[in-house]
């Protein structure tokens, strides 16, 4: 756009100012979707993502073929980049303490301990925002945090997402019982937007931790269900079978779920 215009004309401004906004995110968000395919473009496996929200989209993205598609949702796109923009932000707090942050630089977000590779009769892969490693008696610590972003207009009711949590314990799930790594304890960090304020969520393992005004969460209360859920898609998985249907999954989620159809037919998708 001429400079003359960006002087004498206000709406030309604004014009070009939408525009170097959109093409800032337009390029982030490509970087992440190259970052994502990586990531999963070697082999088929059971991601915790998904496995924490629903068993049957497990299943169905198990034997789909995976491509990063762009994402051409406006207002979904703006969401999602200032979930990541939150990410960063976060992250130069977190580098301000003691101990090895991992997943400050993007290539981490693919290699451990962000990311989680374990390789038995199928594939399990589970992925975490930030790792703090610490060294302590000649033994290594891993403490997994995972961020999300969010104008929640109930913020003093509000506790967590299950899927959120179930995202992460499968994370320390497999960390401690495939890896068995020391794995102290987990957070699950919930950041309101506009006021930064932040909601934590403990997630006690190997260190014991009780207090009435934090949120607090038991590895082992939910290590028999971590252990039948990750039997049961791998059973389903190694033998074909669709899995039961879930009946927690939120209705948003069912119906923006790219197998909706196949789910509802109770139908198996192979391609």
């Amino acid at each position: 756009m001429d400079i003359k215009d960006l002087i004498y004309d206000p709406e030309s401004f604004l014009l070009e100012l939408e525009d170097a906004k959109k093409g800032t995110m337009d390029e982030y968000m490509a970087a992440r979707s190259a970052e994502w395919e990586e990531r999963g473009k070697s082999e088929n496996a059971i991601r915790s993502s998904s496995l924490g929200t629903c068993i049957r989209q497990t299943f169905y993205n198990y034997f789909t073929e995976r491509k990063a598609t762009p994402i051409t949702d406006l207002i979904m796109q703006q969401r999602m980049y200032m979930g990541f923009i939150n990410e960063e932000t976060q992250g130069t707090f977190l580098k301000r303490m003691p101990g090895h942050l991992h997943g400050l630089d993007s290539a981490e977000q693919n290699q451990f301990p962000i990311h989680l590779n374990i390789k038995e009769d199928v594939v399990y892969t589970a992925t975490t925002d930030f790792v703090h490693e610490y060294s302590y008696n000649n033994e290594k610590y891993y403490v997994p945090m995972e961020l999300k972003s969010t104008e929640l207009w109930k913020w003093k009711e509000f506790k967590y997402h299950p899927f959120h949590l179930k995202q992460l314990l499968l994370w320390m799930f497999y960390a401690k019982e495939k890896l068995n790594l020391n794995v102290p304890f987990g957070v699950l960090m919930y950041t309101k937007r506009s006021t930064m304020e932040n909601k934590y969520v403990i997630i006690s393992c190997d260190t014991r931790f009780e207090k009435l005004s934090r949120e607090v969460q038991k590895y082992d209360y939910w290590k028999p269900w971590l252990h039948d859920h990750v039997e049961t898609i791998t059973s389903c998985i190694l033998n074909e079978e669709l899995p039961e249907r879930p009946t927690d999954v939120p209705v948003y989620i069912c119906n923006g779920c790219s197998y909706l159809d196949y789910c509802n037919a109770n139908k198996k998708t192979k391609t």
